[in-house]
């Protein structure tokens, strides 16, 4: 394990070191073509041109856009680069180098930091203005020397050279691009993969490039400045307004995107509330909503399934039926309020003192049951007596009187193999209940 950390911490500080080579060589490189083209200022001849051609390339920065490609970086789409292209006739490599780099800085300084695609690091315009320096310098050389061999003058010297040369300016700066990516973040960044995606907006910028800097520098070439302008002007502007398209459809889908998450958070409320009445439903559809306890049906339920259970385990089970006594006398003298009452002060008293474990049901009027499974008689008997007495000493406080309130129960504990269901358990205890009546009720009688 050590030496595997190891590997990588080597291979990391490798990388690293190739990041900062790479970038070092870029940029440096980039900067010597600067420098270079400095001192060929092709201010000759056509001054107002060249300026115009400046200022046209700073104005096409203002309206790059820009596409996110990773948590932390982007790529950026300009129509700059078709202005440096078509200089390249009248003003040679360097005028092309010096329009890219303008366009270049003032990019930077223009675009606003988004930590995103444009992070506005001094590393980031160093690498730009030499990433764009070299593809533009490898382009104009190109284009220069085809050109040449075609014919200056001729149709396909017109047109053949700007088309290959768009081509290759895009490649080398993508390719350019794309080794600081790979350097930058490792073996996650997948080369082909960005290839693959770029392949539609390397269309644009090749079309742009070619059909924009071709008639940009035939318009110069037999209108000066005045043909830049005629030539220009609709390029720059349908950029404009391509840049403001996408603003648009970026607000738009962020608005969806809030949109959409409002509305997941509703129907995220919405599914919760629905669970929380489906459980509410079920929970009135089992309890006895007086008192709390397993209404019939879920009681015999459950009673069945303990049975089952036990039966199939050898294992004993004891069956309770509690009656509260003279109940109707409690309802005709009290009223049924009361009769109300002493059923909750009873069924809340044995919900406390019943294991949780235990099913205990309210089977109609006074009537109430428990199944205690896997039990033995005395601690069923240990229970029993237990309420008892505590219902004994119940007493049922309303409207300022305090009404006593006593239980008869019978109870059976028999190995489920005697009995074929829980029914017939049911009918021994209820058997039982009887005869603690008969014996003067408050009593517990076994069958």
């Amino acid at each position: 394990m050590t030496t595997l950390v190891q590997r990588f911490e080597r291979f990391k500080c490798t990388r690293q070191l190739l990041f900062a080579t790479y970038l070092a060589i870029i940029s440096g490189g980039g900067f010597l073509l600067i420098v270079q083209s400095l001192g060929q200022i092709p201010f000759v001849g056509m001054p107002t041109t060249f300026l115009l051609l400046v200022t046209f390339a700073a104005f096409s920065a203002i309206v790059t856009t820009s596409m996110p490609l990773k948590s932390d970086s982007g790529i950026t789409y300009h129509i700059g680069s078709a202005v440096s292209i078509a200089a390249v006739p009248t003003f040679g490599v360097g005028g092309a180098v010096l329009i890219a780099t303008t366009q270049g800085v003032v990019g930077w300084l223009a675009k606003p930091t988004d930590d995103k695609t444009w992070k506005k690091t001094w590393r980031q315009l160093a690498f730009n203005l030499g990433m764009d320096a070299i593809a533009i310098f490898v382009a104009s050389h190109l284009l220069l020397f085809i050109r040449k061999g075609l014919g200056v003058d001729t149709f396909w010297g017109e047109s053949i050279p700007w088309l290959i040369v768009a081509m290759i300016y895009t490649e080398v700066n993508q390719w350019l691009l794309i080794g600081v990516l790979r350097l930058q973040h490792g073996p996650t960044f997948n080369i082909w993969e960005m290839w693959r995606t770029d392949r539609w907006s390397a269309q644009i910028d090749i079309l742009l490039m070619a059909v924009g800097g071709g008639l940009l520098a035939f318009a110069m070439q037999h209108y000066d400045w005045f043909g830049v302008i005629i030539f220009f002007l609709p390029i720059a502007l349908s950029a404009y307004a391509f840049r403001l398209y996408i603003r648009q459809m970026q607000a738009h889908l962020n608005n969806l995107d809030q949109i959409i998450h409002d509305r997941t958070a509703s129907l995220q409320v919405e599914i919760l509330e629905r669970q929380r009445v489906e459980a509410e439903l079920r929970r009135l559809a089992t309890i006895d909503p007086l008192t709390n306890a397993l209404n019939r049906r879920s009681f015999f339920a459950g009673a069945q399934a303990e049975f089952t259970v036990a039966k199939s385990a050898a294992m004993p089970i004891a069956t309770l039926m509690f009656d509260l006594d003279r109940f109707k006398q409690i309802n005709d003298r009290y009223g049924h309020a009361a009769g109300d009452a002493a059923l909750k002060y009873f069924a809340g008293l044995a919900i406390t003192m019943v294991p949780e474990s235990q099913l205990f049901g309210r089977l109609g009027g006074e009537e109430f049951a428990i199944v205690i499974d896997n039990a033995e008689s005395d601690t069923a008997g240990l229970i029993l007596e237990a309420l008892v007495r505590s219902i004994a000493q119940l007493r049922v406080e309303l409207n300022g009187m305090r009404i006593g309130v006593t239980i008869s129960i019978g109870a059976t504990y028999i190995a489920p193999s005697h009995h074929q269901s829980i029914t017939e358990q049911i009918a021994d205890a209820d058997t039982a209940l009887y005869r603690a009546k008969d014996q003067g009720r408050n009593c517990l009688m076994w069958f």
